[in-house]
C-alpha cells in the first residue's frame, strides 16, 4: 500500500456521506423484483455487481435482462463520494485484501446484488432472435432482486449435463 501510495482509508466526510444512504424507493423505477435474476461469479467473489435473467419468446427468440448495480444513484457528481472515487480511480485487488474504490457500505452492501435483497439497478433489456442477432435494446432504472448466487463452475456443470438446475448430480 505504501510503495504505490494506495489510498486505503476513507476521509471522514466520505464515511459520513455513505452512512446516510438507503435503497431507493420504487418511484421512477421498474419493479423487476419478481423476476428470478441470478448472479454468476467466481467461487471466491465477494461483491456481486451484475445479474442476469433470460426467457424464451416466440419463434426461438430470447429476452435477456442484464442488471448492473446502480452506483450512480448513490455517488452523485461533486459529492464527497464522487471526489474520493475519482482520486482512487478503481478498486485495488491484492493477494490478501481488496482496497475498494467506494466504502464497503456501497461496494459490499448497497451495490452488491446479494440473493433475496432488493437492490437498485440499471437494467439492459435485449431481444435476441433465433439466429443470435440483437433485435432491440432498452435501458432503464429498476428495483430488482437476485434469487441465487451461482458460480462459473456450477453453470458449466449444468451446461455439461453433470448437474441439474437444482444443483443435484446427474447420473
Amino acid at each position: 500500500l505504501a510503495e504505490f501510495n494506495i489510498r486505503h482509508k476513507f476521509p471522514r466526510a466520505v464515511v459520513r456521506e455513505s452512512e446516510t444512504l438507503k435503497i431507493p424507493p420504487l418511484k421512477g423505477r421498474r419493479d423487476l423484483r419478481r423476476l428470478p435474476f441470478v448472479t454468476i461469479d467466481g467461487s471466491d467473489a465477494r461483491d456481486f455487481d451484475d445479474a442476469v435473467y433470460a426467457e424464451p419468446l416466440n419463434d426461438g427468440a430470447w429476452r435477456l435482462k442484464v442488471a448492473i448495480a446502480d452506483v450512480s444513484y448513490y455517488v452523485r457528481p461533486g459529492s464527497a463520494l464522487d471526489l474520493e472515487a475519482r482520486l482512487r480511480g478503481n478498486s485495488v485487488y491484492l493477494p490478501d485484501r481488496v482496497v475498494p474504490m467506494l466504502p464497503e457500505v456501497i461496494s459490499n452492501d448497497l451495490c452488491s446484488l446479494r440473493p433475496l435483497e432488493d437492490r437498485a439497478a440499471m437494467v439492459a433489456e435485449i431481444i435476441i432472435d433465433k439466429d443470435g442477432r440483437r433485435q432491440s435494446v432498452a435501458i432503464h432504472r429498476a428495483l430488482m432482486k437476485s434469487y441465487s448466487r451461482l458460480t462459473y463452475d456450477q453453470v458449466q456443470a449444468v451446461y455439461d449435463g453433470t448437474l441439474d438446475e437444482a444443483g443435484c448430480a446427474v447420473p
